[in-house]
């Protein structure tokens, strides 16, 4: 069985970790062969440019990202330019691998890829993975798709109300890495412990994470590891402004591709409200807290944590330190509490029910 993955690297991490999750699962099944597609390269030398606009365009210009994505939501113009300029790149792709399935992992790639397979008269089902948890893009909803892989019972909700058919959808979880799976926190901890502190904001490492870092140095026994991700001058600017003053209790590191091993030895997560990073710390059972003004894709995404007991919430950065006082308090019982809610709503890899149901359903006559 032949699977053509289309998705973006550059779009930030999150459909990176799902394709990596799912592609792992495949990869223990003979007979099938995987083809990752860049989706922004099939539109030529400007796609990737494009794409790589998007951690400045989310982060640093919200106002101008919120436009973007409204647009997408009210008119075919990124659905018209993409089919466009992708066209002529994607059929020589398809025509050279003969896929059997198409497996689209990124919003653009769902309405374009049907319509350009459907003017070449090519006949491939196209399966979607979402990777939003409560709001969706009405990219991600194309009616013509076999099949809708869902992370959570808000976004088949959403589906549903956008005209997708119930049995088009289906609810399976997100994809999650099996080394989040491998490696669970165990560490034994009581209203003494010296707390190890995980900040982080996205690759693209945004956010006021200094001045939460210096907030939790001075105000409680704790370590911080500061992940700066690509920001190279936010790194710089930390790594001048605590490294002499608090020595060993503070570890400042870049884009890292072990964020998994990192979270292992870590007891609390200060982040923002990310699916990926919701779901990841859940599976390795950390309790976490969330700040920060949450994108267009993001909105509804703390109430999902707040309705699951999954983390804390802040409406701002200032919050964060009340919100970690709540969560060590009488020894550490709201702590405890959160991470008996996060074993309850992790039951397992969300990746296998995907992989077997595309096996089962697409896969059948080629893996027999």
């Amino acid at each position: 069985m032949k699977i053509m993955v289309i998705s973006s690297n550059y779009t930030g991490s999150g459909h990176k970790s799902v394709y990596e999750a799912i592609k792992q699962k495949f990869s223990e099944e003979d007979g099938v062969e995987i083809k990752f597609v860049e989706g922004f390269a099939l539109s030529g030398p400007i796609g990737p440019k494009v794409a790589k606009s998007y951690g400045f365009l989310s982060r640093r210009a919200k106002l101008l990202w919120k436009t973007v994505w409204l647009m997408a939501e009210h008119t075919s113009l990124p659905v018209a330019l993409t089919r466009t300029t992708m066209e002529k790149r994607f059929i020589e792709e398809v025509e050279s691998f003969k896929p059997d399935l198409i497996l689209s992992l990124h919003p653009n790639y769902n309405s374009s890829v049907i319509d350009v397979l459907e003017k070449h008269g090519k006949k491939i089902p196209v399966a979607t993975v979402i990777s939003d948890i409560v709001t969706i893009s009405s990219l991600w909803t194309d009616k013509r798709a076999d099949v809708i892989f869902c992370p959570t019972k808000e976004c088949a909700e959403a589906c549903q109300k956008r005209g997708i058919s119930l049995s088009r959808i289906r609810y399976r979880g997100l994809p999650v890495r099996q080394e989040f799976f491998s490696i669970k926190h165990s560490r034994a901890l009581d209203g003494n412990s010296v707390l190890e502190y995980l900040i982080i904001s996205g690759a693209e490492g945004v956010g006021s994470l200094d001045r939460i870092a210096k907030e939790i140095l001075e105000n409680f026994p704790s370590r911080v590891t500061i992940i700066a991700g690509r920001n190279e001058k936010l790194k710089r600017k930390l790594e001048k402004s605590f490294e002499d003053k608090y020595g060993g209790r503070i570890t400042i590191l870049g884009y890292v591709n072990n964020i998994y091993e990192i979270m292992a030895k870590t007891d609390v997560i200060i982040t923002r409200c990310s699916p990926n990073t919701i779901m990841e710390a859940s599976v390795m059972n950390i309790p976490f807290i969330a700040f920060g003004k949450p994108l267009p894709q993001e909105k509804g995404n703390t109430e999902f944590v707040e309705k699951n007991r999954l983390g804390l919430v802040c409406k701002s950065e200032k919050d964060v330190p009340e919100k970690v006082k709540e969560l060590v308090a009488d020894n550490l019982r709201l702590y405890k509490r959160i991470q008996q809610h996060q074993r309850e709503y992790i039951k397992k890899n969300p990746a296998d029910d995907i992989a077997n149901e595309i096996k089962n359903r697409f896969g059948a006559k080629y893996m027999s």
